[in-house]
């Protein structure tokens, strides 16, 4: 939760001792942003996160003309989007061999590619382990 707070005190400009209890944190971060439009990501979630606690306002479906409020999370696990009570799902498939084949050789670079024939079939062997996973051949794809 604390690590969670200073991140966003850090991106909103806001100066976040280290002394200072959730409680007090959360209070700043909500003073900050209740007054304004604001647009939260939150990537990779594997437990609910308890959005007043971090001091973030609960979006709302609010009419127009009024502030908005939206915090945008992914997560693999549906169980999360319930526990937060998501307004809406978007289910993400994984990619076909060709398009996560293309998204490694993306991330690996073509100069590392063409380094040693080996490099071009270990990135093969890692795309059929992954088995279309973006975010994993994201980021062993950047790794290699």
């Amino acid at each position: 939760m604390k690590q969670l707070q200073k991140i966003i005190a850090s991106r909103l400009g806001m100066h976040s001792p280290d002394n200072e209890h959730e409680s007090e944190q959360a209070t700043a971060i909500f003073n900050h942003l209740k007054c304004r439009n604001f647009l939260l990501l939150l990537d990779d979630l594997w437990h609910k996160v308890d959005l007043e606690a971090v001091g973030v306002p609960i979006p709302s479906r609010r009419p127009t003309g009024q502030l908005k409020h939206k915090v945008v999370f992914t997560t693999r696990k549906e169980k999360v989007c319930g526990s937060m009570a998501a307004h809406k799902k978007i289910k993400i498939n994984c990619l076909e061999q060709q398009d996560a084949l293309q998204l490694s050789q993306d991330m690996v670079g073509q100069d590392t590619l063409e380094s040693a024939p080996r490099i071009r079939r270990l990135a093969r062997e890692v795309v059929e382990e992954c088995r279309g996973l973006p975010l994993a051949l994201t980021v062993i794809g950047k790794a290699m």
